[in-house]
């Protein structure tokens, strides 16, 4: 239950970019930090809250919101 808050929307991402970030996410050689991140992408790509992201990968939510509005600010500059 939110505090009046809408929901964050799920950011854009293509299936193409989708799909490389999960093929990513699964290689035993990509780095803890960069695999966090693209858990939160991923999810929020399918437009999981941002605290229901925090809570199920035991991150802050300034981390959650940062890299979701990176993804956001970025996608729009392409």
């Amino acid at each position: 239950m939110g505090r009046g808050k809408p929901a964050a929307p799920a950011i854009p991402m293509s299936d193409r970019q989708y799909r490389l970030l999960e093929q990513e996410s699964r290689k035993r050689t990509t780095l803890i930090q960069y695999r966090e991140r693209i858990h939160i992408l991923l999810r929020a790509s399918k437009g999981e809250s941002n605290g229901q992201i925090k809570r199920e990968l035991g991150l802050a939510l300034n981390t959650v919101k940062c890299w979701r509005k990176r993804w956001s600010d970025g996608y729009g500059a392409l």
